[in-house]
C-alpha cells in the first residue's frame, strides 16, 4: 500500500474517531468522509441523505463490484487515554467502524488513478448498530445492478491481519424482544387480589428451554432486562417489562423462536394485557458459496494468510440485507490475539490491519 495513502487513511481514522456519532446521527461523520473523497479522488460522489456512495467507473465489459463500510459509533463513553479521544459524550467507536471507513477510503485512494475493467461502488452506510441502515441502503441501490458485494469486520482474538472466511452463515440473525405486561397493583397485604406480572415473567422464563427445541442450527435467548413494580414494600407490582435478545444461526429458525416466544408469553400472562414489540432486527449474514471460493483463491494466489471459520460469529451484522439480493461475502480481519474485545471500554481499532484489508479489497477489485 502506498505510504502516503496510508498516512492519509490514518489521519482520517483519527478524525472520525474524534467525531464519533451514534446510529442515525452520522451528520459530521458523513461530511468528513465526503470531503475526504472529494479532495483526494476523482470519484463521483452521490449523496443519499443519511448515507452516500462513490463510484469509480470501469469499462463496459467489467463487473460491478461494491464494498461497504459502516459509519456509526456505539453508546459507550471514551475512557482510554488517546490523543484522538471521542469528543461526543457517551458515544465512541468501540466497534471499529472508524477503521472500516478509513479502509474503504484508502481503497479509493489506491484505485483512483488505475484504469480498471470493473466498476467499483464504495458504500458508506449509516445505522449498522441498530440494524436499520443496510435495509435503507438496499432500497436506495435498487436501480443499480451490482454483481458482487463485500464487507469486512475487524475481529479480536485472531492473529493481526488474518483473513477470516466462512461459507454460508458468517454471523447470526438476531432480534430484540420487549414483552410488556399490564396487570393490577394492590396493597402488599393483599397479594391474592393483585395481577402481579412477576409471576407471569417467571412462568415465561421457566419455559425458555422450549424455544430452542428441535432446531437444526444453534440459537440463544438472553435476558437483557427485567423491570417490574416500584421500590416500595407497601404495594405489589402491577406492570412490568421483560427485554430479551434472540439469536439464531438461521433466520428462519429465529422467526420460529419468536413465534414460540409469543405463544409462551400470551399463555403465561393469563388475565393481564400483554404487548410484544420487536426491535433491532438483524438478518443472518449468509455468504455466497462461489464468492467465498473466489476470496479463498485470491488469498492462496497472493500469499495472504487466511482461516476458514468452523462456526459463525454469534454477533449480528446488517450486511445480511445486501446478501439477500446480491451475491457476496462478509469477511473478518484479525485484530490481534490479545486485542481488546469489541464493544468494551478498552477497545480501539488496530491501525495495523488497514494495509491487510486494503490489499485484499484491491485484489478483489481487480479480479
Amino acid at each position: 500500500m502506498n505510504n502516503i495513502n496510508l498516512e492519509k487513511a490514518l489521519m482520517l481514522r483519527k478524525n472520525l474517531h474524534r467525531n464519533a456519532e451514534a446510529s442515525g446521527n452520522e451528520v459530521k461523520t458523513k461530511k468528513i468522509l465526503m470531503n475526504f473523497l472529494d479532495q483526494n479522488t476523482d470519484l463521483e460522489i452521490i449523496d443519499m441523505g443519511k448515507w452516500f456512495y462513490a463510484v469509480k467507473n470501469g469499462t463496459k465489459s467489467g463487473n460491478v463490484i461494491a464494498f461497504r463500510a459502516d459509519m456509526d459509533a456505539v453508546l459507550i463513553d471514551e475512557t482510554i487515554d488517546i490523543e484522538y479521544s471521542s469528543t461526543t459524550k457517551n458515544v465512541s467507536h468501540k466497534c471499529g467502524h472508524d477503521g472500516h471507513c478509513a479502509v474503504l477510503c484508502a481503497l479509493a485512494l489506491e484505485l483512483n488513478k488505475i484504469n480498471m475493467c470493473n466498476t467499483i461502488y464504495f458504500i458508506f452506510q449509516h445505522s449498522e448498530e441498530t440494524g436499520a441502515g443496510a435495509k435503507e441502503c438496499c432500497e436506495g441501490l435498487k436501480r443499480i445492478k451490482i454483481d458482487e458485494i463485500y464487507g469486512f469486520h475487524n475481529i479480536p482474538s485472531f492473529k493481526t491481519g488474518e483473513i477470516l472466511i466462512k461459507t454460508d452463515t458468517f454471523a447470526y440473525s438476531s432480534c430484540g424482544v420487549k414483552i410488556s405486561l399490564i396487570g393490577e397493583p394492590t396493597h402488599a397485604a393483599y397479594p391474592d387480589n393483585s395481577k402481579n406480572p412477576c409471576f407471569a415473567f417467571t412462568r415465561m422464563i421457566n419455559r425458555f428451554d422450549e424455544l430452542t427445541e428441535n432446531l437444526s442450527g444453534k440459537a440463544y435467548v438472553t435476558v437483557i432486562c427485567l423491570n417490574s413494580g416500584k421500590p416500595t414494600f407497601g404495594t405489589a407490582a402491577g406492570d412490568g417489562v421483560l427485554m430479551l435478545t434472540v439469536r439464531a444461526e438461521l433466520e428462519k429458525e429465529l422467526n420460529l423462536i419468536i413465534e414460540r416466544l409469543k405463544s409462551i408469553a400470551y399463555d403465561s400472562s393469563e388475565n393481564m394485557k400483554c404487548n410484544i414489540d420487536l426491535c433491532d432486527e438483524f438478518p443472518e449474514t449468509y455468504n455466497d458459496y462461489e464468492t467465498v471460493l473466489k476470496v479463498k483463491s485470491i488469498c492462496q494466489g497472493n500469499a495472504l494468510s487466511f482461516t476458514e471459520l468452523e462456526a459463525p460469529m454469534r454477533w449480528s451484522e446488517d450486511f445480511g440485507h445486501y446478501l439477500k439480493n446480491i451475491k457476496g461475502a462478509y469477511i473478518g480481519i484479525g485484530s490481534g490475539e490479545n486485542h481488546a474485545e469489541l464493544h468494551t471500554e478498552n477497545y480501539d481499532f488496530p491501525d495495523e490491519i488497514i494495509p491487510y484489508a486494503v490489499k485484499l479489497f484491491k485484489l478483489i477489485s481487480e479480479y
